[in-house]
């Protein structure tokens, strides 16, 4: 077995990867004497402590791990398991919290404007390590980082920890996208009928998202009808409704109650509230469509290609 150790660009020589080769040693010796150690990684890679952006004792942000532009983060929880819903709800909203710094810190660093925040929460969506973990990706006004927004998700389809990996390729998997053309506006009674399916779901499995009256919403300008919301939160801080134009089965959105146009503008207590949704929102839909795992992604302000100036999170299973 190797472990493979990231070293942050000219801890070694420019951007070089050093491989300590362990022959005789397991993958399983290995993972046990990297935590004995104390060694940040992501599964069975191991990251160099000049890599760590910010740390918490439940979660890392690392930078410099193969950035698909400058000032790309990966947030990871320090615990190795392979889907967020294996964390514990500390673990879980802390993983978040230290994304929400690492994004900060992103955007001051590259004079960026917002970000692309994206979960690939499953080897069926394309986790290319069996490590649940975040990418923060910054966007700057007037840069030509990516020529079209949605080329971000691509690039990010095909990352992985180490450039073998990425050469390998083996954990790919993209999400079938119909042609703009291709796709169109659901009817009313289409939306209606597929919240009243979730909802049947959530009477079911977690009856604490069913208020006692369905609220409209407004997403932005948008007005959301009731029959179209499937989901509130307790404290009524974040609700979650069917997507007019799906990408997938089961695609939908969660958003906080109040319109704000960026994550930072939530109070502590409202993004709590919207990760807390967000996670019970997955598994609703997890379980609904007998999925094995979900993409979860932000677009966090207009250069990251978000559409509706309103916070919202893509739930798409898989």
């Amino acid at each position: 077995a190797a472990l493979v150790f990231i070293t942050r660009r000219g801890a070694a020589q420019a951007g070089q990867r050093q491989v300590w080769s362990m022959s005789g040693l397991s993958a399983v010796v290995s993972q046990c004497l990297a935590a004995v150690l104390g060694l940040p990684r992501l599964a069975q890679v191991h990251i160099g402590r000049g890599n760590i952006a910010h740390k918490t004792d439940k979660t890392f942000a690392f930078t410099e791990v193969q950035p698909i532009v400058e000032g790309h983060m990966v947030v990871a929880p320090r615990r190795c398991v392979e889907r967020s819903a294996q964390l514990s709800d500390a673990e879980y909203l802390d993983m978040w919290q230290v994304a929400r710094v690492a994004q900060s810190l992103a955007e001051q660093w590259r004079g960026a404007s917002a970000s692309n925040i994206l979960l690939k929460d499953g080897a069926a969506v394309g986790q290319p390590v069996p490590h649940a973990h975040v990418h923060v990706v910054p966007r700057v006004p007037g840069t030509t980082d990516f020529a079209l927004n949605d080329l971000v998700f691509q690039t990010l389809d095909a990352w992985a920890p180490t450039a073998e990996l990425e050469r390998l390729g083996t954990h790919v998997v993209k999400l079938k996208v119909p042609p703009d053309s291709e796709r169109r506006d659901r009817t009313q009674q289409e939306m209606a009928d597929e919240a009243a399916g979730y909802r049947a779901e959530a009477a079911k499995s977690d009856s604490e998202l069913i208020p006692l009256s369905w609220p409209e919403h407004s997403f932005s300008r948008f007005s959301v009808p009731a029959e179209q919301v499937f989901a509130v939160s307790p404290t009524s801080m974040t609700v979650a409704f069917v997507n007019l134009r799906p990408l997938a089965p089961g695609h939908v959105l969660v958003t906080p109650r109040r319109i704000v146009s960026r994550l930072h503008e939530l109070t502590d207590a409202e993004t709590e509230d919207f990760w807390r949704t967000v996670r019970r929102v997955q598994a609703l839909i997890e379980h609904h469509f007998d999925a094995t795992a979900s993409t979860i992604g932000v677009q966090d302000g207009k250069d990251a290609g978000q559409s509706v100036p309103h916070v919202h999170v893509h739930v798409i299973p898989a």
